[in-house]
């Protein structure tokens, strides 16, 4: 046999056999892919991925988990966007449970059966509005999730965003993994903020999604399964039984989280008026120094608010320094690490000059921003310049903290009691639970994710400010300021005139270039030539 059709039968055995390993490997990281699922995340907050505490929360599942999700197919965005996201983020919970998550997407029109299934497990069709085919119309759609484990259910009945759908889904598989939540006592009797206040439903309903609500009176006994005794917004000051109710309850070992004010405001005279709580003693022993000026801060709210401009009335929008923007966390501690910013109006400075000769640790959970001041003054008026009010004493200052350690014994308890190490949690304001600022969600998520922390349950504390985000612009000086205004209004006139002269500079090179490859004469004799003009003759 000649040496060709040796080469021939080499080249033909190995393209195929090549072929046959790509087509195996190929095959290979399919089948691999499809039971490992990763994907890398670059987005700020890793928003489009899942956090450490829903891996935490999936690990504990010992039964299958079923998600059935009802969604319609092929509508338009924004609802055929929130499948794809659905489905990209159920992946990562199945790749995440390893084994233990079964997903199941089903169309409800596809026959009566499963519209009933939907409907028994809470999901209801809703009405959308649907633009295609340039004309405009209401559709009926299904976009719900259930979930099924170990015969109980919890469901999402209709996805309309998917900013928060993570925590959303996460709290949801807590709630079935682990049924019994965590109980929160709120002290009542002093004017507080409670759970059997109508007026605060709004600010209470998100909260009994994850905890066990209960009302505290301090002249009687603390039920036992209170697991953190919070205090929220007092008007009324506490007795000294009160006060050593408090004292015991810490000397136990046990949390305690106050939201309090020094000053009452009046928010249509711009007015504020000192008030008596009876704290001053807790304070004191916790080695704590709260002034009763207000921290104003140049990172603040806007407020829109009326002015009268002769015989007409018009609206404002301008910044006002008494309700600070916090965006200084204590990256440590897990109730905080994760927010962004939070909106703490009306607050007070916390100095804790002394706590730690009392043998406590003070820990500040947030900071006001370099650009803040103390002051004290009734005046909060609206119109006041910031050079008067960065006159005081500077910042940045804690806004909110945690004393830890053993506590100091009430009255009367035996030195044989045992002395356990406890936390306080203080929060240097109350109206941030006020009407005006309670709908805010960066305060909710802050409020929430402290209550959780007291009962020492941190796995939805990463989830619930996902995606929140809070990036202000930098202050600039009125030099700078002026250097971007005519920055701006002269670069596209200055950029004009420069691209301007690099192309006629461009276009003399390469009329100079032409000339020197085809020579003067020659470009010379293709001009026409120049002619005597004729004389008329008369």
């Amino acid at each position: 046999m000649s040496q060709e059709p040796k080469t021939k039968i080499r080249q033909l055995l190995f393209s195929g056999l090549g072929t046959a390993l790509l087509i195996g490997t190929l095959a290979a990281v399919n089948g691999i892919s499809y039971y490992v699922y990763s994907r890398m995340d670059f987005s700020a907050g890793h928003i489009f991925s899942i956090s450490k505490g829903t891996k935490h929360i999936l690990s504990k599942l010992t039964d299958n988990l079923i998600v059935k999700v009802y969604f319609t197919p092929n509508l338009p965005p924004p609802y055929g966007l929130n499948e794809n996201y659905l489905r990209d983020l159920l992946g990562e919970y199945k790749s995440a449970a390893h084994g233990h998550i079964t997903v199941e997407f089903l169309d409800p029109n596809q026959s009566q059966k499963r519209k009933d299934d939907a409907q028994a497990l809470g999901i209801s069709p809703v009405q959308v509005n649907v633009m295609a085919k340039d004309k405009f119309e209401v559709k009926t759609a299904y976009m719900g999730i259930a979930l099924l484990y170990k015969g109980r259910s919890q469901v999402i009945p209709f996805l309309q965003d998917t900013s928060d759908l993570e925590y959303q889904i996460t709290s949801r598989i807590k709630k079935l993994a682990d049924p019994v939540l965590p109980t929160v006592g709120f002290v009542i009797g002093h004017g507080e903020k409670n759970p059997g206040d109508p007026s605060a439903a709004n600010l209470f309903a998100p909260l009994r999604e994850d905890l066990n609500l209960k009302t505290v009176d301090l002249s009687s006994a603390i039920p036992s399964d209170v697991s953190a005794l919070w205090i929220l917004g007092p008007t009324q000051k506490f007795k000294d039984h009160d006060i050593e109710a408090l004292r015991n309850w810490l000397f136990q070992g046990k949390p305690l989280g106050i939201l309090f004010n020094r000053r009452s405001v009046n928010f249509q005279a711009f007015y504020s008026a000192p008030m008596s709580l009876g704290l001053g003693p807790l304070l004191k022993d916790w080695g704590l120094d709260i002034p009763n000026g207000f921290v104003v801060d140049a990172q603040s709210e806007n407020v829109e608010f009326q002015q009268n401009i002769g015989q007409f009335v018009a609206m404002r929008i301008q910044q006002y320094p008494y309700i600070p923007v916090a965006t200084h966390f204590n990256s440590s501690n897990p109730a905080v690490e994760h927010l962004q910013g939070v909106t703490l109006p009306f607050v007070h400075p916390i100095f804790a000059s002394t706590a730690t000769a009392n043998g406590l640790k003070y820990e500040s959970l947030v900071d006001s921003s370099p650009n803040s001041w103390l002051k004290n003054s009734y005046n909060i008026g609206i119109a006041q310049s910031s050079a008067n009010l960065a006159k005081d004493r500077r910042g940045p200052f804690s806004l909110a903290g945690l004393v830890s350690g053993k506590f100091p014994a009430p009255e009367g308890t035996p030195s044989l009691t045992p002395h356990k190490s406890a936390r306080a949690i203080l929060v240097a304001t109350a109206y941030v639970l006020d009407s005006h600022f309670a709908n805010r969600q960066t305060s909710a998520v802050f409020l929430e994710n402290l209550l959780e922390w007291s009962c020492e349950d941190s796995d939805l504390l990463s989830i619930r400010g996902k995606g929140m985000t809070y990036r202000p612009l930098r202050p600039l000086s009125d030099k700078m300021r002026l250097f971007v205004k005519y920055g701006m209004i002269l670069f596209l006139p200055f950029m004009l005139l420069a691209y301007g002269g690099f192309s006629y500079r461009r276009q003399i090179k390469r009329r100079r270039r032409i000339i020197s490859l085809y020579g003067g004469e020659t470009v010379l004799s293709q001009e026409t030539p120049h002619q005597e003009p004729t004389p008329i003759s008369s």
